[in-house]
């Protein structure tokens, strides 16, 4: 009870106004809150991936001017391009001093990776980097490599353009590491940069390519991929001559589609082509070392031909 002298007690007469209002959305206002969301997100991914995969294939470029300059450093050393050694082939008929070894071990000491192969002489003990497209997979699938020399059009019409599978001198066609030809029973000519400028010149002559595979075989392996064992002949010959290149076909990965375009008209799956999982064409190495990327409807003619160093045929490639 307050005391006669207490000041008024405000809080007898206070009141607090009261409104109506609401804590929570609605479920509609949810909804619309989570369609929105939901079409942003749908706007964004696309974005993401584009961007993803843009610096994908700028690493895969980079990955191809990496072994561009490993290439032209063994050309330096040895004066000569090597001449893509595969099994299969009559070593008795090999250049002087032309090592047992396909192209991506002998320029192991050139990129960095020495110590990679004198641990194990009979093949490679580990994962190359930069012989991985990381658009398909790394180095957790095993030494593998996802970029290739091309077979030479002297070998049949299975590799020469549509026009070209009698054409004047095609039997003579050479690509610079296109390793063993069965068909003329020998290697290729010891290309160097000197013999390619004279011929269709090294901005015109492609040297490695972006091989194909199906994406069913990226983890396992396919028929045509490449164990390094093939590629050092640490495989006792398990691995014949033809699967260590690229033939002169182009198409993007598939488990399901075959390539055709080529003179005999034979359907090839993507293990057996040129290929990739890149939108639009496959960045491919030049003799010059640029990087240039290849369209899937380049006129195969002319593909051809930028392929065999000796050729002749010269065109856009787009």
């Amino acid at each position: 009870m307050p005391l006669p002298n207490d000041p008024p007690d405000d809080r007898a007469t206070l009141t607090v106004p009261w409104h109506r209002g609401r804590s929570a959305f609605t479920l509609i206002e949810l909804l619309v809150v989570i369609a929105i969301i939901a079409i942003l997100i749908g706007l964004l991914l696309p974005a993401v991936q584009k961007v993803r995969e843009a610096a994908a294939r700028m690493k895969c470029s980079n990955n191809l001017k990496q072994i561009g300059l490993g290439l032209h450093a063994y050309h330096d050393a040895r004066s000569r391009f090597p001449v893509g050694y595969s099994l299969g082939g009559n070593d008795t008929l090999l250049p002087p001093n032309e090592p047992r070894q396909s192209w991506q071990a002998v320029i192991l000491p050139y990129i960095e990776q020495g110590n990679n192969l004198a641990s194990n002489p009979g093949g490679v003990a580990a994962p190359v980097p930069i012989y991985f497209c990381p658009t398909r997979r790394g180095p957790q699938v095993g030494a593998k490599v996802d970029y290739a020399s091309v077979h030479s059009a002297a070998w049949d019409p299975n590799h020469r353009g549509p026009s070209q599978g009698a054409a004047a001198g095609v039997d003579t066609w050479f690509t610079i590491m296109g390793g063993w030809c069965a068909s003329r029973a020998k290697w290729p000519p010891a290309y160097t940069m000197t013999t390619v400028t004279n011929a269709n010149g090294t901005s015109n002559t492609g040297l490695v390519a972006h091989r194909g595979l199906r994406p069913a075989n990226v983890q396992a392996g396919g028929r045509n991929d490449f164990p390094f064992e093939a590629l050092t002949g640490g495989d006792a010959g398990a691995q014949p001559w033809w699967t260590n290149r690229a033939w002169v076909g182009i198409q993007p990965d598939s488990d399901t589609a075959t390539f055709n375009r080529v003179a005999s008209g034979l359907a090839l799956t993507s293990d057996y082509t040129q290929g990739s999982a890149h939108t639009g064409g496959c960045p491919t190495l030049l003799a010059d070392g640029s990087v240039r990327n290849i369209s899937y409807g380049v006129n195969m003619d002319i593909f051809c031909g930028f392929w065999n160093a000796n050729s002749g045929v010269v065109g856009p490639l787009n």
